[in-house]
């Protein structure tokens, strides 16, 4: 799983849950999109997190998660996306997230992970930011 988005480039499958890397730029900006597709739970936990370090930790210092194709999230996949925030932060990296859907989105702020990290309406102005 790893080894797919090596590099902060690459797409993998798992289980339920897709994810793909790519590098962007915008006015000079570099960031990694991470896209997710599918459910965000606990039963693709160790699969998330691993993808979402390995495109974290490689690619340019502004990473996106973007959530537009994720349709539920639980508990569990909020607590990975705070984790890989922390894990960001301590390394001077910036973690936001992108196009939530309005459930996700209200899950989000139930959580009060929306006051961790930056919530967009989309990429293009995550990258206006």
């Amino acid at each position: 799983m790893a080894d797919a988005v090596e590099g902060g480039t690459g797409q993998a499958t798992v289980g339920q849950l897709s994810v793909a890397a790519e590098k962007r730029e915008s006015s000079g900006r570099p960031c990694t999109v991470v896209s997710l597709t599918g459910r965000v739970d606990e039963t693709e936990r160790d699969q998330l997190r691993k993808a979402l370090h390995s495109a974290a930790r490689r690619g340019p210092a502004f990473v996106l998660i973007d959530l537009s194709a994720v349709p539920s999230i639980d508990v569990t996949g909020v607590r990975e996306l705070v984790r890989v925030r922390a894990v960001m932060s301590g390394l001077g990296r910036v973690v936001a997230l992108v196009s939530p859907s309005p459930g996700v989105a209200q899950f989000l702020e139930s959580c009060g992970a929306n006051q961790l990290m930056p919530v967009y309406p989309d990429v293009a102005a995550a990258m206006a930011g």
